[in-house]
């Protein structure tokens, strides 16, 4: 009945990492611009170092990741009669 366990894992998913992927862009591009603030902070480094940008990234896309497996789990092996039955 309706979608498998893997799709309705995989919806929850994308539907997450589309958010998170939201707000990385939008992290990004303001920590670009709020970098040039800290500018004569810096020590023998420039406030574009993409490496830092990239790893943080990714830091974060992990740990979203990670934390939305949980709900999508939880999601996939709610019964559907259940849920409909319950609302």
């Amino acid at each position: 009945l309706g979608a498998s366990t893997r799709e309705i894992t995989r919806m929850v998913l994308m539907d997450s990492m589309r958010r998170v992927g939201t707000g990385l862009l939008s992290g990004l591009f303001l920590a670009a611009f709020a970098a040039q603030s800290l500018k004569p902070l810096l020590y023998r480094t420039t406030t574009a170092e993409a490496t830092v940008y990239v790893l943080a990234a990714a830091c974060v896309s992990l740990v979203c990741l990670l934390v939305s497996l949980m709900p999508a789990r939880r999601a996939a092996a709610l019964n559907p009669v259940v849920a409909l039955r319950e609302r």
